[in-house]
């Protein structure tokens, strides 16, 4: 769980038995996790298919910690979970993420994100996502359901169909808070939910959105706005 891995050649998942009933098994659930690298190598992994709406952890990882993920694809993906849901990972702690790119239908019931459902003190860089997302609960995002515990993300957009039936809701993160930042980002698609609705994120506490812009369309029952949905503690844009 350690290793590094570097891909050497496109990946198609949409086969017997990756394919069929449950699907794709994530690596490594609770309590364990990846710390590895994995290098795509520019290469794309197709039609990743996860149908395991009771689980939580949901992903093609299910827990990343202190590890590296770089330089991949993903196309095509149709990913259903419960908690913790994203395509490359359903919960990513202290660990690096750069140049990866998302497509495809993720759906779940909290925390739910297009690259990774839950954070904390992670680093993303050069990743972007499109499709559609859909959750029954609170925080979800175009790229991570939050954005936690001085995480970091730099160079990012999301033209992400983004919709949600709770709260905290943003085109790219469903919360940003205690002490994280985004950098350099945009989200071009369309965020809808409950309360607490941003183009960049729905709830901003603690934290920082710099040199950031949204043209996505928003839209709420209460406390929507075009950038940040709610900005509480000393929050700066």
């Amino acid at each position: 769980l350690s290793s590094n891995f570097r891909q050497v050649a496109n990946i198609d998942l949409g086969i017997a038995p990756w394919n069929n009933g449950e699907g794709w098994m994530p690596i490594i659930q609770s309590p364990s996790w990846f710390s590895g690298t994995y290098d795509g190598n520019g290469y794309t992994i197709s039609n990743l298919t996860i149908n395991r709406p009771l689980e939580n952890y949901v992903g093609l990882f299910g827990r990343l910690y202190f590890a590296s993920v770089s330089n991949v694809t993903f196309d095509n993906v149709n990913i259903t979970g419960n908690n913790q849901v994203g395509a490359l990972v359903g919960w990513a702690g202290e660990s690096n993420l750069t140049n990866i790119s998302i497509n495809g239908s993720i759906s779940g019931n909290g925390l739910v994100g297009g690259l990774v459902g839950s954070t904390s003190l992670l680093n993303i860089n050069n990743c972007n996502s499109s499709g559609t997302i859909n959750s029954t609960g609170d925080r979800t995002g175009g790229l991570t359901g939050d954005h936690y515990e001085n995480s970091i993300t730099n160079n990012i957009y999301s033209s992400m169909i983004v919709t949600s039936t709770g709260n905290y809701t943003g085109g790219l993160f469903g919360t940003n808070e205690i002490t994280s930042t985004v950098y350099n980002s945009y989200f071009l698609g369309s965020v809808s939910g409950k309360q607490n609705v941003g183009g960049i994120t729905g709830w901003l506490s603690n934290s920082i959105v710099n040199t950031c812009y949204s043209a996505g369309n928003v839209t709420g029952d209460s406390l929507a706005g075009a950038l940040v949905g709610n900005m509480v503690n000393n929050s700066l844009i």
